[in-house]
């Protein structure tokens, strides 16, 4: 059972809600141990949102939040909260990262927000929780980190809202943050891009099968219930099972310019690592699909 810590914005896109319902449900099979959810938006209704969702599935790990202003959208997360209104403490995000990585040795932490808040972690230095810097429990307790981040095959363009796309939005929100987490962070880093969950397409089936799930709810609001974009839910899945069946993972080094755009240069012993399908995406998301419907 690999213990896993997610950080997430969610209450804007609602891919995050399927990713955290994904999540759930892998610990659901004995696959996963959730021990931390970190919300990296100063949305209020966040954290209770990802409350919603660990607790439909019996769960109740500890829930942090940032503590300075960074991306603030909420397109579901109030109308979860007032629906399933979960009774939560929200504590500081640094703290609860720092205690749960001191705490869990081999943690992996998947990243599928900006990342201001995985950095504010990375150099937070000893205090009453831990002896040990942010970078030195890094070293010591994270087997590996998956980040939601970054745009690499740009080889056909995507077009988003009229314009060709260029850079991601989780680095662009923080391009200062992006940089240093990505040229510092004390250990493995694979990036789950936005080409890849791009075409992966799922939630769907679940929201129509679950109607009273807090995720369903979050689709219907964000996107009538169709399908969306598996951004998310493809890092979540390779942060639990590895790359599978489903993905392959190429080893390397990132760049990210001043203006969030990323580069990926293949290399044998690179610091960095990058994720590609290895499956057709139609048959990751029947697969992604098939796990939310605990099958």
């Amino acid at each position: 059972m690999k213990p896993i810590i997610l950080d997430t914005d969610i209450g804007g896109d609602c891919d995050d809600a399927g990713a955290l319902t994904l999540l759930n449900r892998l610990c659901d099979r004995g696959e996963a141990d959730l021990k931390a959810v970190t919300v990296d938006t100063s949305c209020k209704a966040a954290p209770y949102c990802a409350a919603a969702i660990n607790a439909y599935h019996g769960r109740m790990p500890p829930v942090g939040q940032v503590d300075f202003d960074t991306r603030y959208d909420d397109i579901y997360a109030t109308a979860v909260c007032e629906k399933y209104a979960p009774h939560l403490r929200v504590e500081n995000g640094v703290r609860v990262l720092r205690k749960t990585v001191a705490e869990n040795a081999g943690v992996t932490i998947v990243g599928i927000g900006n990342l201001g808040l995985l950095r504010a972690f990375m150099l937070a230095p000893a205090d009453d929780v831990s002896p040990m810097t942010g970078q030195e429990l890094i070293a010591r307790n994270v087997a590996e980190t998956v980040l939601m981040a970054g745009y690499f095959d740009r080889s056909t363009d995507i077009d988003i809202g009229g314009a060709v796309m260029t850079a991601e939005c989780n680095v662009v929100v923080d391009v200062a943050a992006a940089q240093e987490v990505n040229e510092n962070w004390n250990g493995p880093i694979t990036y789950s891009p936005f080409e890849l969950g791009y075409y992966v397409m799922t939630g769907k089936r679940f929201a129509a099968k679950y109607p009273d799930h807090p995720m369903a709810l979050s689709y219907r609001l964000s996107v009538g219930g169709d399908n969306r974009c598996s951004w998310d839910p493809s890092a979540v899945l390779y942060a639990v099972r590895g790359a599978g069946e489903c993905f392959t993972v190429k080893t390397g080094d990132v760049r990210i310019s001043d203006a969030g755009v990323t580069d990926f240069v293949e290399r044998a012993g690179g610091r960095r690592r990058l994720m590609t399908a290895k499956l057709p995406h139609k048959k990751i998301a029947e697969y992604i699909d098939d796990l939310l419907d605990g099958l």
